[in-house]
């Protein structure tokens, strides 16, 4: 979790200096894209209450192994092969 997080505009000097400690998604973002924000490099996903209400925390626990949840782990699981 971000710890005292104050909203900023984040630049790419913030970011190759290692000056940003927290990248927070904020908006709509659905259950189901939770991994790939995270894969993506965010650190937290906010949303508001209205879309909690409609996705209770059941969803969002189960896409929270966000590492595990993408195709090449399903394929692996399955023993199918990725062809490229």
């Amino acid at each position: 979790m971000c710890s005292s997080f104050s909203p900023k505009v984040v630049t790419a000097n913030d970011l190759i200096g290692g000056d940003v400690v927290c990248l927070r998604a904020k908006g709509h973002v659905i259950a189901d894209q939770y991994a790939m924000a995270r894969r993506s490099g965010f650190d937290e996903i906010e949303i508001d209450n209205a879309l909690a209400a409609r996705q209770p925390e059941a969803q969002w626990v189960y896409r929270a192994n966000w590492r595990d949840h993408d195709y090449q782990t399903l394929l692996r699981a399955k023993n199918l092969s990725i062809v490229s």
